[in-house]
């Protein structure tokens, strides 16, 4: 009897891992035509809805690859007076960054830095108006102030969020860490 059933099992043993290999082509070839699909789907949405495709590829690829299509398809390879968009606004500085979610909103905005098209505005200790220009380095806003000083800004980001910003702002003499303000 157990002679009659070993043929039977390799059969099936067989047919197991033929099946197994079968499905897993078919997985490859679903996974190739998927990427293919999205690839022409992000093509022709960068050309007919540019500020879509910008949502969309920060939402599904980061923050990151973000930055680097925003940097070329708005001009911030090269200096603009306006300040990227994710940037524009009052960012509260602390001395030490914040182990907080991105949701986080900071309880006093006293001690900040405004950012805004054309010029940055030191709120606090180290009050002044500067004129500002802006330009994108991979994760570094570069604010030309209008003395000839340069401000970097690094933009800190986990997933599709800008957590915070680190820089140094004229008149201090460290890294500060910027969360935005509501």
């Amino acid at each position: 009897m157990t002679l009659l059933r070993l043929p039977r099992r390799r059969k099936w043993t067989a047919f197991g891992i033929a099946v197994t290999v079968l499905a897993f082509a078919a997985y490859v070839v679903f996974l190739s035509y998927a990427n293919r699909s999205a690839k022409a789907h992000y093509a022709q949405l960068r050309d007919t809805h540019p500020d879509l495709y910008l949502s969309e590829i920060r939402k599904a690829l980061g923050f990151d690859h973000f930055l680097s299509e925003f940097r070329t398809m708005k001009g911030y390879d090269k200096v603009r007076e306006t300040v990227p968009p994710f940037l524009l606004g009052r960012w509260a500085l602390f001395a030490e960054p914040k182990r907080v979610s991105d949701l986080y909103y900071p309880a006093t905005c006293l001690n900040s830095i405004e950012i805004e098209d054309g010029k940055v505005r030191m709120l606090g200790a180290h009050a002044a108006t500067r004129p500002a220009t802006y330009r994108l380095d991979g994760d570094v806003v570069t604010a030309a102030l209008g003395d000839g000083e340069a401000m970097k800004i690094r933009l800190v980001a986990y997933g599709a969020h800008l957590h915070h910003i680190e820089l140094q702002p004229p008149g201090y003499g460290r890294t500060e860490y910027g969360y935005l303000c509501k």
